[in-house]
């Protein structure tokens, strides 16, 4: 029974990743990682031993050594690796105080690569590593400068790894979601900062998606299907970054 790590697994993206590697295959076990959940989600509760939590501060080096650790001794050997934890923020760029915009990029950036070397490094065979991107890395986004600098630099850290992991048979993508209906999603919404109905008409689809809609996109990255695709940055976005290429 193999293992596939995501961190930020309590969110609405990786319970829907977590839920669809579940389903997808009775021989998989997935580690949780996360800041401060206090339990295993409950749609997740039903696959009990299956699935356990780790608490891990993605940003700190010795935080992401000791998760590691345990991981390797609680679960079955780690084949694979969701880089999932993220926050947001909404400042505009000539106001924004530089200890917020440090930690965003501590966050996404150094999360991405501890995880990663870690999971890398002990791999007994080969493995997957997909992280999670956003299209705000490819556009100038106003009031993100901090997020979308970040996603950029966690693109760029994809493509990478997967020219240097190659030889070791760990293949590296990124999946670079849209404006996605997840909890953070409507918390943001409902204090203002975002407006859900505009965000969906930014879309060629006219709409949000949905936490599964990635989870599938995940899923496929991680699996047999895509044996000859890394260092790939799939847009899962209903056509978002197209739209605004015109």
């Amino acid at each position: 029974m193999p293992t596939t790590v995501i961190t930020g697994g309590t969110g609405g993206i990786g319970v829907a990743t977590a839920l669809a590697l579940l389903e997808a295959s009775p021989d998989r076990a997935i580690a949780l990682v996360d800041l401060a959940a206090p339990a295993v989600p409950a749609q997740l509760g039903a696959y009990g031993p299956r699935v356990a939590l780790f608490g891990c501060d993605v940003t700190d080096e010795w935080s992401v050594a000791a998760a590691a650790a345990e991981v390797r001794a609680a679960m079955p050997p780690v084949d694979s690796l969701v880089n999932g934890a993220g926050v947001v923020h909404n400042d505009a760029s000539i106001d924004i105080p530089i200890e917020r915009f440090r930690a965003m990029l501590a966050v996404h950036v150094d999360g991405t690569l501890l995880w990663s070397q870690q999971v890398a490094r002990h791999l007994d065979g080969p493995g997957a590593i997909v992280n999670i991107g956003s299209i705000a890395g490819q556009f100038g986004h106003p009031r993100r400068i901090a997020y979308a600098a970040a996603k950029a630099a966690v693109h760029s850290l994809t493509k990478t790894m997967a020219v240097e992991w190659a030889d070791r048979g760990i293949r590296v993508n990124a999946v670079t979601p849209g404006y996605i209906e997840t909890p953070m999603m409507k918390e943001v919404s409902r204090l203002g900062l975002v407006d859900a109905g505009v965000a969906a008409g930014w879309a060629a689809m006219k709409r949000l998606g949905t936490p599964e809609e990635v989870a599938g996109a995940i899923r496929f990255l991680l699996g047999g299907e895509a044996s000859f695709v890394t260092g790939h940055i799939l847009n899962v976005d209903g056509g978002f970054a197209v739209l605004k290429a015109e």
